[in-house]
């Protein structure tokens, strides 16, 4: 028999279970030979438990009822563990609910089976929680869960559907090598993500929803140095570099963008389309051989932010046409008298328009003969100017259908 204390208030219970009481301690027998001995309702305690000491489960065991109705679930919901839970190589045929649970020392699920519903709804793990070939075949719920240090679910089954909606990931966040079905459905909708995600080897070749999503603070310099996203939580033996590890959160960014796409929200998916961007522009900076790459990524930033936004690519085709106009004048300066009359200055703003008209080939501002250096700067400045407009109707392009 094993009993792990809960310090509570005292208490006024009425319960159908048997508890043993020492003082204003509980003990709560979770494994007995007598089946009605077992706590299957911990939430029956009205008061917040803390369990002061590790609670450890390893030999393998089923938990089974009575043969009465509270015997098909198990609720540990309310709880505060002090100490690490481990709860490993175990099969749970019922529901199991651990609700409003605060994990201050991390938690162990390796090697466990739960057949049926599981819900992790407002928990709170402080260290990392192991889901080690965990198999969950219908519903695992982490609504509103808080995960405050790196997490990672390595050769996790998700059979069933995987709930991550609200869940917030305040350090490295890695999917790895999991299994799932033909009817798996995963959602992180309005999940919040502070350190990144990497699902780039997480086989969910299944439905993913990511509606709300957010990525807060993306600073690839801190996430590609990122000891779980670097070594996926193993030995520190293999080498690697920043640029593969950029390439894992690349992967994750189109991910998440295709998955928008499938959704027909392609709004959503520019954004993710301008962060996988990034992450590739992040990634060929660290290399000494992609000078050019670099410099197309910077001009496609700076002309229409990667697709996103159309203010900025009209900004850019007006600064280039201001650009190029100047030094046409500059070019044609010993031929110009300058007039600051109110004549001078619309002939000076209309002349500037006519360049806009990438389709005028008899420009002539002042009436003047521009060649040779007036038409080379004129056919430069063109191209430039042409590839504003290019940018700017990408931009429009998010508001269309792709």
């Amino acid at each position: 028999m094993e009993y792990y204390k809960a310090q509570v208030e005292p208490l006024n219970l009425k319960s159908e279970y048997e508890l043993i009481m020492v003082g204003y301690e509980v003990q709560i027998c979770l494994t007995s030979a007598k089946p009605a001995d077992i706590i299957y309702d911990v939430s029956k305690l009205r008061q917040r438990k803390i369990f002061t000491e590790p609670i450890e489960i390893r030999s393998p065991f089923v938990w089974e009822g009575n043969g009465s109705t509270y015997g098909s679930s198990i609720n540990l919901s309310n709880c505060v563990f002090k100490g690490k839970l481990i709860i490993t190589n175990h099969h749970f045929p019922q529901e199991v609910t651990f609700n409003d649970v605060t994990f201050l020392n991390g938690a162990d699920f390796s090697n466990t089976k739960f057949d049926n519903n599981v819900r992790f709804h407002r928990a709170v793990f402080h260290e990392m929680a192991e889901f080690k070939n965990t198999t969950f075949n219908n519903l695992v719920d982490f609504f509103l869960a808080v995960f405050k240090k790196d997490q990672q679910f390595h050769l996790t089954d998700f059979n069933g559907i995987a709930i991550f909606s609200n869940t917030s990931f305040y350090n490295a966040i890695q999917f790895l090598h999991n299994k799932v079905s033909s009817s798996t459905y995963i959602s992180f909708e309005s999940a919040k993500f502070y350190n990144g995600v990497d699902l780039s080897r997480s086989n969910f070749l299944c439905k993913l929803k990511f509606w709300g999503v957010t990525m807060h603070n993306l600073k690839l310099e801190s996430i590609c140095t990122n000891l779980l996203y670097m070594y996926d939580n193993e030995a520190l033996t293999n080498e690697q570099d920043t640029i593969s590890t950029a390439k894992k959160i690349r992967e994750s960014m189109r991910m998440i963008k295709q998955a928008f796409r499938a959704d027909h929200n392609n709004i959503e998916a520019l954004h993710f389309h301008k962060l996988e961007l990034a992450c590739y522009k992040y990634e060929i900076g660290l290399s000494k051989n992609k000078f050019a790459e670099r410099r197309l990524l910077w001009l496609n930033s700076i002309s229409n932010s990667h697709g996103t936004s159309w203010t900025r690519g009209l900004g850019f085709t007006l600064l280039v046409t201001l650009i190029f106009y100047l030094i046409f004048i500059l070019v044609l300066s010993p031929q110009l008298r300058f007039d600051f009359s109110l004549t001078g200055i619309v002939n000076f703003i209309r002349y500037f328009i006519q360049l806009l008209n990438i389709t005028n080939w008899k420009y002539q501002p002042f009436g003047l003969d521009t060649a040779p250096w007036g038409d080379i700067v004129l056919y430069t400045g063109r191209i430039f100017i042409s590839y504003g407009y290019y940018q700017l109707i990408q931009a429009f392009r998010k508001y269309t259908k792709n």
